[in-house]
């Protein structure tokens, strides 16, 4: 299984460098900056996730880093088949483009938009603690109303607290019972679901720590196994919003077709 494993963690790797460096410095929409930026988490979440498991063989204690990594990475996966959901719910449908357009570009600007108001309670929080003064939590919410301008309403740089324009929150639940009300998506959201779960236990201290800690290794590579196929089915998926929101890119169709090969004779071939 190790070897098998490590094959999925390389092949994501090269094909999000590829990616990455294809649209580097490149002039972006909002969607394939979007895509773009979670490419990038899971490029980088891999790297660590290779390193991670080889030493997870040697010994188990470095589940931990491992878990946490993981959690995050599902998360982004879960956002990512959401995307995907919009476009296959809106084509079912057979909505025009500006329709879809609207309703993919909301979506992103909500999940981009998560934080902004617990980030403005925080600097807020330090003022009233008196660890930062007026004027220095001035300057950092107009700085903000400017670097997030298309996610803050109107602010006219008097160093007010800004306002999201996007505030509905995408909790991981929501996220899977969205894919769980649409067929195409119900098994494959309920297998990111529940190992975003599982890994979830790594990063909240409780009860549930000590359980997985515990548990039998063997049942602890099943699930393993089951997420990194997973964020190779993700990888896919995102490769394939950056080629479906681009002009005619000929290494992008390259890279849909090869993923496209891969997740189908590696690992989809192997469920049968």
């Amino acid at each position: 299984m190790k070897e098998r494993l490590n094959n999925h963690l390389d092949f994501i790797e090269e094909i999000t460098d590829k990616a990455l460096k294809h649209f580097t410095d490149k002039e972006l929409s909002e969607v394939q900056k979007f895509c773009f930026g979670l490419i990038e988490r899971l490029n980088l979440s891999c790297k660590s996730i290779s390193l991670l498991l080889d030493k997870f063989f040697e010994e188990t204690k470095y589940e931990y880093s491992l878990g946490v990594i993981m959690r995050a990475s599902l998360l982004d996966s879960l956002i990512a088949m959401n995307v995907y959901r919009i476009i296959l719910e809106s084509k079912n449908k057979e909505e025009k483009k500006e329709v879809l357009d609207v309703q993919v570009s909301n979506f992103c600007k909500n999940i981009l938009s998560d934080g902004l108001d617990n980030a403005f309670n925080h600097f807020e929080n330090l003022k009233q603690n008196n660890f930062i003064n007026e004027a220095q939590l001035s300057s950092i919410f107009n700085d903000i109303a400017i670097k997030a301008g298309m996610l803050i309403e109107s602010h006219n740089g008097d160093g007010s607290k800004p306002v999201p324009k996007f505030a509905k929150k995408y909790t991981p639940k929501y996220l899977f019972n969205e894919l769980n009300n649409t067929v195409e998506l119900k098994k494959t959201g309920a297998s990111i679901y529940d190992s975003y779960n599982y890994f979830s236990k790594y990063d909240h201290f409780g009860f549930f720590y000590f359980q997985l800690r515990d548990e039998d290794i063997n049942k602890k590579l099943i699930i393993y196994k089951n997420s990194i196929e997973n964020l190779v089915a993700s990888m896919t998926l995102l490769v394939s919003l950056l080629d479906h929101y681009s002009q005619n890119d000929n290494l992008l169709k390259k890279l849909v077709e090869k993923t496209d090969k891969y997740l189908n004779d590696e690992i989809v071939a192997t469920w049968v």
